[in-house]
């Protein structure tokens, strides 16, 4: 009896010496790190770096560490270098949505969102907007890559200046800033409106806004080499009528950028500037007068209606060539994003728009639409149905097209050619980045 109790005990405590050597090794345990690149800087990045750290501390297991690889272009083209050479690739690329088109033919690049989340047990979150996911689809509505900073357009206006000028809400439409602008003139402000990304504005958004087609195969969602229309009479109307205006004073166009048009709206030169939801902050805060905001205006003579506006911003993609604990890691991280009380999270906090109606409905259950009014006047947009035409632009190396793009419009407001053949030009040139990208994505795809 003595044997048997003596024996017991030695298992009992051979068992609890076990425990305590897993518990420890378990205490002394490192979790995995994940590697995610990204482009954003400032006010934004404090806020990412935020929600990382929510991630970080909802459990012990993996760790996301940031690195911020220089602008958008800079950390796109640093990712896809790391991937193809194999040199320490990240776990997690912020891709913005001008090099979208070109990421999503790089199939050897990254694990699509749905087959990651799948994989590992994750269930993506019901009703997502459609305007909002559609461009990162595949064409079995297949979600890509994770929308993350979505933004999309609005007009801000100097609320001062309007009031100076007997204006009291923001204009609708195109013809509504026309008019405005002799008000504003009369009350003393030499120019009425400017704007950032001018190709996103006076061309991308535009096209979507009158449901109007950029290029051939539904803005390159069906076909794979599609060609580019923004010479066709709609475009060259609206070009057309912003030189004119630029020639009067009515608009002033001051780069391709960010900075200089800012600058031009918050000195108080100019009295409005096209921008996106997320720059609220940016502009009120050295500007000296209160910051409006109102919807993108629309040409009447071109639509009855206004449509949604497209997504700007970027998204999160999983990159291939680690292994499946890792690949759990940024399954895990991407579900969490997704939640709606992280992407209510988010959006507060920095103005970009929330991925699904529940993270609307805790969005607008917090009062913060009524207090953040820009924000909620973007998600109405991205709210409509999108069309053919609308829900985005799917264009092979649309990184070089837009710069020939804006090379064009620059030379229409600086009056070296008119818009029919500045336009044309941009179209041939274009045209051929957008082979070149294609041929280039047939060759890789097939293994030469």
């Amino acid at each position: 009896m003595k044997k048997c109790f003596m024996k017991e005990l030695f298992r009992s405590l051979l068992l609890t010496f076990v425990l305590l050597l897993l518990t420890l090794q378990n205490l002394s345990a490192k979790p995995i790190k994940l590697e995610m690149w990204h482009a954003l800087e400032g006010f934004i990045n404090d806020r990412l770096v935020e929600l990382v750290g929510k991630f970080n501390h909802s459990q012990d297991q993996y760790v996301v560490n940031l690195t911020r690889k220089g602008n958008y272009t800079e950390t796109y083209k640093a990712g896809v270098e790391a991937v193809k050479d194999k040199k320490n690739p990240p776990h997690i690329l912020q891709v913005y949505e001008i090099a979208t088109p070109t990421f999503l033919t790089q199939k050897d690049l990254y694990i699509p969102a749905h087959e990651l989340l799948k994989n590992y047990g994750y269930a993506f979150p019901e009703g997502l907007f459609p305007a909002i996911i559609a461009f990162y689809s595949d064409d079995q509505d297949q979600l890509m890559g994770l929308p993350f900073n979505v933004s999309t357009g609005l007009l801000y206006y100097n609320t001062e200046a309007f009031e100076k000028a007997g204006l009291k809400e923001s204009p609708t439409t195109w013809e509504d800033v026309e008019a405005y602008a002799e008000k504003l003139k009369k009350a003393g402000f030499s120019c009425a409106l400017t704007t950032a990304w001018p190709s996103g504005y006076l061309l991308e958004h535009f096209g979507a806004r009158h449901n109007v087609p950029f290029a051939t195969d539904d803005n390159g969602f069906t076909g794979e080499n599609p060609k580019l229309l923004v010479s066709a009479e709609p475009f060259l109307y609206n070009i057309g009528k912003f030189a004119e205006w630029q020639q009067k004073g009515i608009f002033q166009y001051s780069g391709r950028f960010v900075q200089e048009p800012e600058k031009l709206f918050t000195s108080g030169k100019c009295a409005m500037i096209l921008q996106g939801t997320s720059r609220l902050v940016m502009l009120q805060k050295p500007a000296d007068f209160k910051v409006s905001v109102g919807p993108l205006p629309y040409w009447k003579v071109l639509t009855k209606e206004p449509h949604n506006l497209v997504t700007g911003g970027a998204a999160l993609w999983a990159i291939k060539g680690h292994d499946e604990v890792h690949e759990k890691g940024v399954a895990e991280f991407f579900n969490f994003i997704a939640q709606p009380e992280n992407q209510q999270f988010w959006a507060e906090m920095t103005g970009y728009m929330p991925l699904s109606k529940a993270a609307y409905q805790l969005i607008k259950k917090s009062g913060y639409y009524d207090k953040n009014p820009q924000a909620h006047i973007g998600i109405e947009s991205l709210m409509l149905s999108p069309t053919a035409y609308s829900k985005g632009l799917r264009i092979p190396g649309f990184i070089d097209v837009r710069e020939a793009l804006i090379d064009a419009m620059e030379a229409v407001f600086e009056k070296q050619r008119p818009a029919n053949k500045a336009l044309d030009q941009a179209v041939q040139i274009g045209n051929g980045f957008i082979q070149k990208a294609s041929s280039e994505t047939k060759y890789r795809n097939q293994g030469l």
